[in-house]
This record gives C-alpha cells, structure tokens and sequence, in this order.
C-alpha cells in the first residue's frame, strides 16, 4: 500500500492560520486588545480583574459575558467576579499562576515562532511510540528536564512520544486524567511555552 504524501509542517501551519476558528472564550488577541469572554447563564453581572483592575463585562447573547481591554497585558493576572459573589479562574485559561482556583495568567497565544516547518513526520509504520507522563519520566517533572532525556528515547528506537493529559488538575499528583482546566497545563510541569520546545 503506498504512503500518502506528506505536507511540510509549515505548510500546514500556514493553511491552518488561514482557517482558524477563533474560540469562543478565553482571551483572545484582537485589534487594539484583547477579549475576554465568560460563559455564566446564571449571573446579572461579572466583572474582570485584570492586573488588580476591574473592568466591567457587558452581557452579550446566550449567557455570554464579554469585555475588551486595550493593550497587550501578557504576564499578568486575572479573575472573574461574579455577581453572585464567587471569585473564580478563567475556565478556558491557557496558564495558572496557581492551583486551579487561583488567578489565571494572560499569555500571547502567538509568541511562539516554529523552528521545524518543513518538517514532515514520518510515516506511520516506522513508528514506534512512547507514552510520556511529564511528572514522572524526570526527577524535576517538567517539560524542560524532559527535552534533556529525549536523546535516550530516540537510543532506544522510539520515533514518537505521546504525552499523557497535561491539563492542569487539583492537587500536587496525579495522571491528568482528572483535569480541570483543559486548556492550561499543569503549572509544576512549566510552562505553555514550555510545552512547545
């Protein structure tokens, strides 16, 4: 059977940046700032705190609640109040500062520049796979002790790694399989751009 050609990774970012479908919450990058966006059907009101500032969220359709902040606050904190009372994290939150019912982290989504764009993968019977838990394949559990080890896996024969779920989870352990915010990895692994080296 023959092997279906392979497109080049940049390629295949580019067509992808082309069709991209924005996500409907979390901060997302738009002219002149940035939109954060809420789902909470049930509340009158809910405020952002943004860098110990408060910012007022206009309610939009279907439970919505949304609100754009001028500028590009990356690196810093935010929350949502709710009306109701509760203080809570960005339930799309890309980064934590804490454990998952701590204040979020504003990061730039596109700060990455890609190193390998003609890459091609390879094709699929020369895999062999390794499933990876970040938080137990190193003594530091991070992503960056990770990289350093990837030598002795490619010795060994593995051509592919598959990381176990990284999202970020209550408590110090676990597998990820009890993950709560999907978006977010979890904070002792590093990181989002620490995931991407």
């Amino acid at each position: 059977m023959k092997q279906p050609e392979s497109t080049p990774l940049g390629e295949v970012i580019k067509s992808a940046e082309k069709k991209t479908v924005h996500p409907a919450w979390g901060p997302r990058l738009v002219e002149g700032g940035i939109q954060f966006r809420l789902w909470a059907p049930a509340e009158d009101s809910v405020n952002l705190s943004l860098a110990n500032q408060s910012h007022g969220m206009n309610q939009a359709k279907d439970g919505w609640f949304e609100v754009i902040v001028a500028g590009r606050p990356f690196g810093q904190e935010y929350v949502f109040s709710l009306g109701s009372g509760p203080v809570v994290a960005d339930p799309a939150s890309r980064c934590q500062s804490q454990d998952v019912s701590g204040p979020s982290i504003v990061i730039n989504p596109e700060s990455y520049q890609w190193k390998t764009t003609s890459w091609k993968g390879r094709a699929w019977p020369e895999t062999i796979l390794y499933e990876l838990h970040v938080g137990t394949f190193t003594s530091e559990g991070t992503f960056l002790a990770v990289i350093d080890k990837l030598d002795r896996l490619a010795a060994l024969g593995i051509t592919a790694i598959e990381i176990m779920p990284i999202a970020h989870f209550p408590g110090e352990r676990g597998w990820g399989y009890d993950g709560v915010l999907q978006y977010a990895p979890y904070r002792a692994y590093g990181t989002p751009e620490n995931s991407k080296l």
